[in-house]
């Protein structure tokens, strides 16, 4: 499959390298592999066997993640091959503008206005009048929540959006009730017993001393 020459994409410049050398028979479903330029996770992986002249092949059959298209490739299981280094990052939404620029903020309070929102891409990928409408309907409502932004190989792309939620966890304390008794007494009376006798009270009398005897009669 040709690469489209008129594609563009939201880009970022990235001081590091964009793919790492990776032997193509430990690539796995799931995992993530350049094909034809293009990074691509691998939706199904299938081994030929070792021929009497030949190596083990790898077909891949893969999608591009940022357009959605499907991909194959055939790589010799030994050879090396090269798998993109992707990741996610949420940022906060702001305000969008007529033209699809989103305004966000990065962990740090940082803005950009660079971004895009999906249906406003020059090839909007799947699922990108969707994605957008939700991010309008959202900021129109003042609603608090993340866009989730794949990159990889120098392109950023608006994947997903996230609520924030504000309430904290809520955690549930044991009872004195529910808490386990073991007695270390080794006496019928507290073995026998399941939980703790009731504690007397610091203000609680001490209990009184027995009476003294009567004198014998002379």
């Amino acid at each position: 499959m040709a690469d489209d020459p008129d594609q563009v994409f939201e880009s970022t410049e990235s001081g590091a390298s964009e793919s790492y050398p990776i032997e193509a028979g430990q690539i796995r479903k799931g995992g993530f592999i350049m094909i034809k330029g293009r990074p691509c996770k691998v939706s199904d992986v299938t081994s030929s066997k070792t021929g009497k002249h030949g190596h083990a092949k790898c077909h891949f059959v893969a999608i591009d993640i940022f357009t959605g298209k499907k991909i194959e490739d055939l790589v010799p299981a030994s050879h090396t091959t090269y798998a993109p280094f992707v990741k996610k990052i949420e940022y906060q939404a702001m305000d969008v503008d007529e033209d699809g620029f989103i305004t966000v903020l990065d962990a740090e309070g940082n803005t950009r206005e660079d971004l895009k929102i999906p249906e406003a891409m020059p090839q909007p990928p799947p699922g990108a009048d969707e994605l957008s409408k939700k991010i309008r309907e959202h900021l129109a409502d003042e609603k608090d929540f993340y866009v989730v932004v794949q990159a990889a190989c120098g392109t950023e792309q608006i994947m997903d959006i996230k609520i924030m939620t504000n309430e904290p966890p809520t955690l549930e304390r044991p009872t004195a009730a529910a808490l386990p008794y073991t007695s270390l007494c080794p006496c019928p009376m507290c073995t026998s017993v399941g939980s703790l006798p009731a504690p007397l009270s610091p203000l609680s009398p001490l209990p009184s001393p027995p009476p003294p005897p009567l004198p014998s009669p002379p």
